[in-house]
């Protein structure tokens, strides 16, 4: 089994990256492997609602640069994880432009395991963890539960690995997310997935 984690900071090996590599490592020693990829460290197009990932003959998106080959990572995997700094409250950025268009292509997560995590200094990441979380229950993803909110704290991944408390909350987010792999992979052949669609559209302003 196999597990995508996201790092949406602009810092490829800061905090963020350090808190995924933690979580990473736990995921080893139960047998997974995961892969981690980054996001943020660059200029991205967002999204423009253009609807061409419709009309494309592979539904990926008309940019062209490296978001269309990582939402077939995310397809293929059979967990994920999203990882983002604290900016202001919110998402980074670059990150949130590449998320809106790797999930407004349809990321096929339905039925799979995932779970979103943050890095705050000191305060605002919880609304981070909630926009990050918007992400994976719209697309049908199973959320992995842990003991509190999955944000850990430090300005830089020296910092976060003295926060025994947010350790221990990524702990238990990567031995849910071992369970969770675990149950749908033993029962995905007796127990079908159900259907969910989303065909009814209603707009509030006539």
């Amino acid at each position: 089994m196999k597990v995508l984690a996201i790092n949406g900071s602009p810092k490829a090996n800061g905090s963020t990256y350090s808190a995924l590599r933690y979580m990473a490592e736990r995921l080893a020693e139960a047998g997974i492997e995961t892969e981690i990829i980054n996001i943020g460290k660059g200029p991205v197009q967002g999204c423009t609602g253009c609807n061409g990932c419709d009309t494309s003959e592979d539904g990926m998106c008309v940019f062209k640069d490296d978001i269309s080959a990582i939402a077939k990572k995310v397809n293929a995997a059979d967990g994920l994880i999203l990882g983002a700094p604290t900016y202001y409250g919110g998402i980074a950025g670059g990150a949130k432009s590449a998320l809106d268009r790797l999930f407004y292509m349809g990321a096929d997560l339905k039925g799979k395991p995932a779970a979103a995590i943050t890095v705050a200094r000191r305060s605002g990441g919880e609304d981070t963890f909630h926009q990050l979380n918007s992400y994976l229950t719209l697309s049908g993803a199973v959320i992995a539960p842990s003991t509190y909110w999955n944000v850990i704290h430090g300005n830089s991944g020296e910092e976060i690995m003295r926060d025994t408390e947010g350790l221990r909350i990524l702990r238990c987010l990567c031995e849910s997310m071992t369970w969770l792999l675990r149950m749908i992979e033993a029962t995905k052949a007796s127990v079908p997935l159900p259907e969910m669609k989303r065909d009814a559209w209603m707009n509030f302003i006539r």
